[in-house]
């Protein structure tokens, strides 16, 4: 099993809603996206039997942008 596989999951969660507010322009696919995430960061709220601190998901977070981008740049 995946140490924190939950904490992970809710971070990639809002990973992608940071990634969704930093693009440009109202479409219905951001729209839906948006709403689809808020409601899987709900449930995944409900679910987490891990204790979510705000600054281990911050740090989630930032190494998972820092990881996506340096893979990106290849």
């Amino acid at each position: 099993m995946v140490e924190n596989l939950e904490v992970k999951i809710f971070a990639l969660s809002n990973l992608l809603q940071e990634y969704l507010d930093e693009t440009e322009g109202v479409t219905k696919f951001k729209n839906k996206t948006r709403f689809h995430i808020r409601g899987l960061q709900e449930q995944l709220t409900k679910l987490n039997t891990v204790k979510i601190e705000q600054d281990e998901v911050s740090l989630l977070v930032s190494r998972a942008v820092n990881a996506l981008e340096e893979s990106l740049d290849k």
